[in-house]
């Protein structure tokens, strides 16, 4: 069994979950129903005034994407996009 260790530096034993994959529900595309999907980046733009380093950045921002038509499900998409 894992351990963590809390405070104090006393560990505590972590909880074993047993999730069988038939208890899960299959997340499928909107579009086609596929419930394939393959991993691909959105980019997005950092200002130069607000980037660490002081100049713009590309920032890839991950999404999935459906394998067999290309759809994008909106719970994959960016919160702002």
């Amino acid at each position: 069994m894992s351990k963590i260790i809390g405070m104090g530096g006393k560990e505590q034993p972590k909880a074993q979950l047993n999730i069988k994959a038939s208890d899960l529900k299959d997340i499928v595309c909107e579009q086609c129903e596929s419930k394939f999907f393959r991993p691909v980046n959105a980019f997005k733009r950092l200002s130069a005034l607000i980037s660490p380093t002081g100049k713009e950045q590309i920032i890839p921002i991950p999404v999935y994407r459906c394998d067999e038509c290309g759809y994008i499900n909106k719970e994959f998409l960016p919160k702002d996009a």
